[in-house]
């Protein structure tokens, strides 16, 4: 993903909140446009602000990555040359957001913090739904039917629990009408407010009102969805009073029929989910709207007006980082961001471009190639542009603070000293960076510098390219492990010991010691299996130390498994790693396995019997008892073993069973109870 969703989502509030200015500015400006495209045009809106979050999370790096190709470089002379790069185009970083989470602490505050306020949200509007649904079962029917045909059946119903006239959906839609300003109506002004809310229904406006208010419970923390969804509730009553207009004919007595309404309301409040039912202050808004001569009422929206702001939604979208990847704007091929708690850096590369040899300068690039390095803190940072022109010219540009600067010696030395930072961070030149390593300091040189390098694959890359170089002495060679071990990605080790194993071929207690830097259980078990088989026994002790720094207890036992063989001197440091394990079910089953192998010497008899005392369950005990006593022949010493073992078992039972067994004769062995 390039971001984390919550980063993601605190990005998309001030980008869907600068959109929704915009479009607040240009319909404002747009007098001539109805209340229908203007309700059309916020819709959009609102579903490109919440795509916002969406479309930071897709992997546009990964299917819109643009390398924009370097024209031939034209030819130079010979003293000129230097190795010729071209930067592919690895996956690049993002564009830097406006808001970086430093941690998933405050990430995870936050998206608390909007799940809580979602559900409460929700909760209300759960509410609200059920309030309808019993004023409209609580509402008395009347005669009246709607004054004009819809595609749905409505009724129309009185409601003394009501203040104003109002459309409620879903399934059976109905109008419900307060009983005090229904009796108090002219049946002119009763017919011109039916009109209006069976506009409502006849727009679908129940349906559409549930789906956004829907969605402004679940974005409750975003001020762009809030703002939008009163701008719709506005356009939509608009749009209503331009419909009843359009199908009237006649404005005056809409009007006064609104004016009378806004009289007779006694509260100044809409329920959530009611159609119609508008604020006493937005109706008198509606009415100066209605009196305005050169306002457009057509009640339909203008198609070709909706697909164009649609178009400059999108294209609005697309120049905000980082969506222009999506449509192709990408001007960079090669893109890195680094940042700590007080510096930024940032790296952005297009075409190919030659650099001298101590990594500090370009020498040359292909025309349209252009390479921008940007570093310093939020408010002051410094960045130098170089870029070629059509004939491989190069312009240098140097700015500090956001401040045009001479390019002197002061942009120089910035500029040779990120770029060096850089590039050896980078498998740019590597080979050629690591001879002159080599050259000023010989392998304890290029050590030392290997170590500074911050990016794992590139420190892996030169590890191994130190070694094809070099012949290496056994202190190098231990040397060169320590610093593998210090890179921090389990993969990169296993590769680095994987591409590199027969040059440490004897050095097994520093490649013990580099196995024992993995994090992973599972790598660190898979790695010991191998290293097992060309172990001398006397790294058998050092290699038991490493089995024993496995914290899971089913990986230490699956290596013990795999590396148990029939040799005394491989069994008895093994075994001794057995009493560690916290699992009695994975000792037992590491010790049954012994017993097929066992070799029944000091050593191996003091690590068994140790390991079988540390059990907890007296049947997982038992059990490995009775395994052994089942061995062809056994030493006086392994009985006498045997038989100071079973006395510690607790269970009388279990106890009995072991030692029935072992003092049955040999050739009458004692039948257990539960086979008798």
């Amino acid at each position: 993903m390039n971001e984390t969703f919550a980063s993601a989502l605190l990005n998309s509030l001030w980008h869907g909140t600068l959109l929704t200015f915009a479009v607040w500015l240009v319909l404002r400006r747009q007098t001539r446009c109805s209340a229908a495209t203007r309700l059309a045009i916020w819709q959009l809106t609102l579903a490109v602000v919440l795509l916002l979050p969406a479309l930071r999370q897709l992997p546009l790096d990964r299917w819109f990555d643009v390398a924009i190709p370097a024209a031939p470089a034209p030819a130079r002379p010979q003293a000129q040359a230097a190795p010729n790069v071209e930067f592919e185009a690895a996956l690049p970083t993002p564009d830097r957001p406006l808001v970086e989470l430093p941690s998933e602490e405050p990430a995870d505050v936050l998206m608390v913090f909007a799940i809580l306020l979602a559900l409460f949200q929700l909760f209300r509007l759960a509410v609200a739904y059920l309030t309808l649904r019993r004023w409209k079962r609580k509402s008395q029917p009347t005669s009246l039917t709607p004054p004009i045909a819809l595609d749905r059946p409505v009724t129309i119903r009185l409601s003394s629990r009501i203040t104003m006239p109002m459309a409620v959906g879903y399934r059976r839609p109905a109008i419900l009408l307060p009983e005090a300003i229904a009796n108090q109506l002219t049946p002119d002004q009763l017919h011109q407010v039916l009109l209006h809310e069976s506009a409502h229904l006849e727009r679908g406006d129940d349906w559409a009102t549930l789906g956004e208010r829907l969605v402004r419970a679940v974005f409750a923390f975003h001020p762009a969805v809030y703002w939008i969804g009163r701008q719709l509730d506005r356009e939509r009553e608009m749009a209503c009073d331009d419909w009843v207009v359009a199908h009237s004919g006649a404005t005056k007595p809409y009007a006064e029929a609104l004016a009378r309404v806004a009289e007779l309301s006694l509260i100044d409040r809409a329920p959530m989910l009611a159609a119609g039912a508008g604020r006493r202050k937005e109706i008198f808004v509606r009415l100066e709207a209605l009196l305005d001569s050169a306002r457009n009422r057509i009640p339909s929206a203008s198609h070709p007006l909706v697909l164009g702001a649609g178009l400059l939604l999108l294209f609005a979208v697309s120049q905000s980082t980082p969506y222009s990847r999506l449509f192709g704007f990408s001007s960079y091929h090669t893109r890195h961001l680094m940042t700590d708690d007080q510096t930024r850096r940032e790296f952005k590369l297009r075409g190919d471009i030659d650099f001298t040899p101590d990594d500090r300068d370009v020498a040359h690039m292909a025309p349209g190639a252009k390479l921008v390095i940007v570093a310093g803190d939020r408010w002051l940072p410094r960045q130098v542009e170089i870029e070629a022109g059509p004939n491989g010219e190069l312009t240098r540009l140097y700015f500090s603070g956001g401040i045009r600067q001479p390019y002197d010696s002061e942009a120089e030395r910035f500029l040779g000293r990120e770029l060096s930072s850089w590039l050896r961070n980078e498998p740019i030149n590597l080979s050629d960076r690591l001879s002159r390593w080599l050259a000023a300091g010989g392998p304890e040189g290029a050590l030392r510098e290997i170590r500074t390098v911050g990016n794992d694959h590139t420190k892996r890359l030169y590890l191994e390219e130190l070694l094809l170089k070099v012949s290496p002495n056994e202190e190098i060679l231990r040397r060169t492990l320590r610093v593998a071990g210090e890179i921090n990605s389990d993969s990169e080790k296993r590769t680095f010991l994987g591409n590199t194993a027969p040059r440490f071929r004897g050095q097994h207690l520093p490649v013990l010691a580099f196995v024992d830097t993995l994090n992973s259980d599972h790598d660190r078990g898979h790695m010991l299996t191998e290293l097992a088989p060309e172990l001398p026994a006397a790294a058998l002790p050092r290699f038991a130390a490493s089995v024993a720094r496995i914290n899971s207890d089913h990986e230490r036992a699956e290596v013990l498994l795999a590396v148990l063989g029939p040799s005394s001197d491989s069994q008895a440091p093994l075994l001794a790693v057995v009493s560690a394990l916290h699992s009695d079910h994975d000792k037992a089953r590491v010790l049954q396995h012994a017993v097929e192998l066992f070799v029944d010497t000091a050593p191996v008899r003091e690590s068994f019997f140790a390991a079988v005392n540390s059990i907890t369950s007296d049947q997982e005990r038992r059990e490995v008892l009775q395994a052994l006593l089942r061995r062809p022949t056994l030493s006086p010493e392994s009985r006498a073993g045997i038989a100071a073992a079973a006395k510690r078992i607790n269970s009388d039972h279990d106890r009995q069973l072991v030692l029935n067994e072992l003092t049955a004769p040999p050739s009458t062995p004692a039948a257990s109870p539960e086979t008798r």
